[in-house]
């Protein structure tokens, strides 16, 4: 594989983790750095669906693609790479750290409800069944593959694969916010005051008017039922989740 340099002058990364908001907050942020940079210096799936009729049909980027190795030529060929700014997609932070960024921010959900989202949105199709309906083995397999998600992407479990809170704390000290989907409004109004106060700048986004949902309505199988058995297979998660929500109430 071509090895490519990385760009350097990036400002601002929305590390998007799945099934968190995330594409609402996409927009909120494309908004609010669009009155600071050119959206050539923006890596954003969806603007070139969306924003900019100009850039030809061949550069399509499915909205849910990473940022990442495989996709960079698609990324060299519809923005300023080596002068990027702001990066609003899903990006792993275990292979992208990138530690000179002064502005990084996600969200994260509660573990549990993420799960289940995570399978009704993207798996539902492939097993054709319920979550609850799966067999022992396919349901062990699944949730012991995803229940320790937002921790893995962001490395947060020691050697014996559990969760590290000197490790969170590093997080939550380097990223300029971690916002909590269940409280996102409030949350939103907070990176837009810290944005604000980083750029020397007042504008001020109403958040309400970027709320996309992609997930249709679904009622789910069993699900309180469910949601005990998926418990033992998100501590990890639901301990980070924890650690967030109180240090956010500190802070």
């Amino acid at each position: 594989m071509e090895i490519i340099n990385l760009p350097q002058n990036i400002q601002f990364i929305f590390y998007h983790i799945e099934k968190c908001g995330g594409t609402s907050v996409r927009y909120w942020c494309f908004n609010y750095f669009s009155k600071l940079y050119s959206h050539s210096l923006f890596f954003m799936p969806e603007m070139y669906l969306d924003f900019d009729s100009n850039i030809s049909s061949v550069y399509y980027i499915d909205p849910n693609i990473n940022f990442d190795y495989i996709y960079f030529k698609d990324i060299i060929n519809i923005c300023d790479y080596n002068d990027l700014k702001v990066i609003l997609s899903h990006i792993r932070y275990y292979i992208f750290p990138f530690p000179q960024v002064p502005l990084k921010f996600t969200i994260i959900r509660n573990p549990i409800e993420r799960l289940i989202s995570h399978y009704y949105f993207f798996d539902y199709t492939i097993y054709g069944k319920d979550l609850c309906d799966l067999d022992s083995s396919d349901f062990h397999d699944y949730c012991y593959r995803f229940g320790s998600y937002m921790c893995n992407l962001f490395d947060l479990l020691d050697d014996n694969q559990l969760f590290c809170p000197i490790k969170c704390l590093k997080r939550l000290q380097e990223f300029i916010m971690i916002a909590i989907l269940e409280n996102i409004n409030a949350d939103m109004i907070k990176l837009n005051q810290k944005l604000n106060l980083y750029y020397k700048e007042n504008f001020i986004i109403d958040f309400t008017e970027f709320h996309h949902n992609k997930n249709e309505s679904k009622t789910i199988k069993n699900k309180y039922q469910l949601c005990q058995r998926l418990e033992k297979y998100c501590q990890n998660d639901i301990l980070f989740y924890k650690y967030v929500c109180e240090y956010n109430l500190n802070h």
